[in-house]
């Protein structure tokens, strides 16, 4: 109504013929004025969106032990920690790739077999902390019948992980780390299936799951199926979970085991990576140095050297570890035994026991190495946990080539001859006599 005597009064005053100008451009624009506000109102009226008005869509599947599975594209504040220096973050040094169009997966009348074998598996969730035997069965089972269903189950993985829900089975043995769930089960039959559909969406789900384990999994299937052509996608989305993990410690990102992450970094990163981890070293120790110790052509040793010889090593924690990475390279890398050497010299070697075992053999290893190669183990002799960084790592011991054997004596022998320490020539003593010939 009140729109209508605008309008009106405005007529009038037209019609009244005036002979003030100003008058009638006033009357214009406040005309003008009322018909653009009414144009919006109606505009605003017509096409406000039913879906913010009605009630969230309920869902029927409460068989479902469903859990929040992290995006890695959202955002989380920062969480404070008093009495802790802040983390140094890790600098991104390549930009994840776009995310891939919607996929144009072949769904065929054995799509929804393979669909409702996962939903079976929905109802096998357990809080137990082992899966027991009949478990096992049933669960290996409904995942055996995906993956004979072959490329036409990829679809129905997909769609499953789409969800953004978990289910957790429960830990595979006693003394396992990390719990199985429906996800990481439907990543391993991906692996299974093996083809284009299922590279296909292990890319897409990489770039989307921010749970580490999966994100290792996800780097190991494709570099499998597809070697070398997702290694850059791996490392940038390994970067970003342990940069969300580095600023919210004390959250659930914080608390994750995020030794796939470094293993990723390791086996698919290149020399852009080694300053990564020597800022993640601040809170991931271990899993830093392991990393770096671990990277081709020796890569890591001017990080691990500053490491061990930097003033303020001891005070930030870093130079032990260090020190035992460097003398586990020394024997095939010159520059490590270069180091090595004058330290021991210089009287600077704070931990010759582990320098010691470290030149007989002895390696520090991820409790649970998704990319190691299982012929070429170890025998572990110890395993360690560190709560702070949530790290599980093992000390394993090699045996030394006899052709390498000789070469290691005579470095331990000048280790002997520049040290006075009682304790290291004691240790240095002790791993010289395990370097033994095997009788034949």
């Amino acid at each position: 109504m009140y729109f209508d005597n605008a309008k009106r009064a405005a007529r009038m005053k037209l019609l009244a013929g005036t002979s003030n100008l100003g008058s009638v451009r006033t009357g214009l624009i406040f005309v003008l004025a009322i018909l653009a506000l009414a144009g919006v109102i109606g505009y605003l009226s017509i096409h406000r969106s039913p879906a913010s008005l009605s009630a969230p869509e309920s869902t029927d599947r409460s068989a479902i032990i469903s859990v929040a599975h992290p995006s890695r594209h959202a955002t989380s504040g920062e969480a404070s920690q008093p009495g802790r220096a802040p983390r140094a973050p890790v600098a991104p040094t390549q930009t994840a790739a776009a995310p891939p169009p919607e996929l144009n997966l072949p769904r065929t009348q054995e799509t929804p077999q393979a669909a409702r074998a996962i939903d079976k598996l929905t109802q096998l969730g357990s809080t137990n902390s082992i899966i027991n035997s009949e478990q096992g069965e049933e669960i290996s089972a409904r995942l055996k019948e995906i993956i004979n269903v072959g490329t036409p189950a990829v679809a129905a993985i997909h769609d499953f992980l789409q969800k953004n829900v978990d289910l957790n089975f429960g830990k595979s043995a006693p003394d396992s780390n990390s719990s199985l769930t429906l996800r990481t089960a439907l990543i391993n039959a991906l692996g299974s299936i093996g083809g284009p559909e299922s590279i296909a969406v292990g890319a897409d789900t990489l770039q989307k799951t921010a749970v580490p384990l999966e994100i290792g999994l996800l780097a190991k299937m494709l570099e499998q199926q597809a070697p070398g052509q997702y290694r850059d996608a791996a490392v940038a989305a390994s970067r970003e979970a342990l940069m969300a993990s580095a600023k919210t410690p004390n959250s659930d990102h914080g608390d994750q085991e995020v030794a796939p992450l470094f293993q990723i970094l390791q086996n698919c990163g290149d020399a852009s990576v080694v300053s990564d981890l020597q800022n993640l070293s601040s809170q991931w120790r271990y899993y830093g140095m392991i990393a770096m110790g671990n990277l081709p052509d020796g890569q890591g040793v001017p990080a691990l050297t500053e490491m061990a010889t930097a003033p303020g090593a001891q005070a930030a924690g870093s130079q032990q570890v260090a020190f035992q990475v460097l003398a586990e390279l020394a024997p095939t890398n010159p520059d490590a035994q270069a180091v090595l050497v004058e330290q021991a010299k210089l009287g600077h070697v704070p931990n010759w026991n582990e320098v010691a075992m470290a030149l007989s053999g002895a390696r520090l290893e991820f409790g649970q190495d998704l990319f190691a190669d299982p012929g070429k183990a170890g025998n572990i002799t110890q395993t360690h946990y560190v709560a702070f960084g949530n790290q599980n790592f093992r000390t394993a011991n090699y045996d030394i080539p006899e052709a390498q054997l000789e070469q290691q004596r005579a470095l331990i022998d000048q280790l002997l001859s520049l040290t006075t320490d009682a304790v290291g020539r004691e240790a240095l003593q002790r791993a010289k006599e395990n370097l033994q010939p095997k009788a034949n």
